[in-house]
């Protein structure tokens, strides 16, 4: 038989003097009739008054809510920046597609099991809506939607991938130049890296996970950067011939202190003085 209503199916069992209970879950049956006869709801009340069962369970589904969702092609993300001139054709059949759908989702439910259990078996019809069964893939119909526009939409994508290349490379020039990002840890920066996108680029978005992502690699062309200028003024200390002639720690500290300047506009931290004096002696072999 046909997919049968609610209504059709309270009906046959009120014919038949037998209850019926809705339950939101029910077993597809260890014996399952033929849903396509037409006397398939008949055959089961007459099962159950056979064996002097007095009550049936139904369970129908209904399509809604995030299930719903699932199924549909997300209309937000059918946009100007991700499709170009062609959004709104794209998007004018996006909505008809969708309209579709619900239309048939608000028809009714797409699932009924019915159900009666009798001496430990569980015997039931179910029944599904033809149309739920060939539901589209939301996924493949937007590719179907869009087909002869390909190369178009790549085109585009490809731009704003450069376009968001651009724009890290950019943050990522802003915190390596961000005098108090050099002293935040690897737990606060993306929290501090977080403001400063915000202020600079306010209306755009990314994720903690993102700017932390570029906080990281800020980092590490710092650490990559002073490191390179650490063996820079070291290979100018070991050529010093007052240095050569300092043995005392705090002598060879107060010396560099003295001079470094001369030949880096980085104001250097006790502890990167103290590194270059231990490795420019070093090499010296002292």
């Amino acid at each position: 038989m046909g997919f049968p209503t609610i209504n059709e199916v309270e009906e046959i069992i009120k014919n038949n003097n037998l209850k019926i209970i809705e339950v939101e879950e029910s077993p597809r049956g260890d014996y399952r009739l033929n849903d396509e006869r037409e006397d398939a709801i008949q055959e089961l009340c007459s099962i159950a008054i056979d064996n002097g069962i007095k009550t049936m369970f139904l369970k129908s589904e209904t399509l809604k809510g995030e299930e719903l969702e699932e199924i549909l092609i997300n209309e937000e993300t059918i946009t100007l920046d991700e499709y170009g001139e062609r959004y709104k054709d794209i998007l004018k059949n996006v909505k008809r597609h969708n309209d579709n759908i619900k239309k048939m989702a608000s028809s009714g439910c797409y699932e009924m099991i019915l159900s009666v259990p009798i001496n430990g078996i569980i015997f039931a019809i179910w029944f599904l809506q033809d149309w739920f069964t060939n539901l589209p893939d939301p996924q493949e119909t937007l590719d179907k939607i869009t087909s002869g526009y390909e190369e178009e939409i790549q085109q585009l994508r490809e731009v704003k991938a450069r376009q968001e290349d651009a724009l890290d490379e950019e943050l990522i020039q802003l915190l390596v130049q961000d005098e108090e990002f050099k002293y935040e840890t690897s737990r606060s920066r993306r929290y501090y890296a977080s403001e400063i996108f915000g202020k600079r680029y306010p209306g755009k978005y990314k994720s903690l996970l993102e700017i932390d992502a570029l906080a990281k690699e800020a980092q590490n062309r710092i650490k990559k950067a002073n490191q390179l200028d650490l063996e820079k003024l070291v290979a100018i200390v070991i050529e010093d011939e007052t240095f050569k002639n300092c043995y005392k720690k705090s002598t060879k500290i107060a010396y560099l202190n003295s001079i470094l300047p001369k030949y880096t506009d980085k104001v250097l931290m006790k502890t990167e003085v103290e590194q270059i004096a231990e490795l420019a002696w070093l090499k010296l072999g002292n």
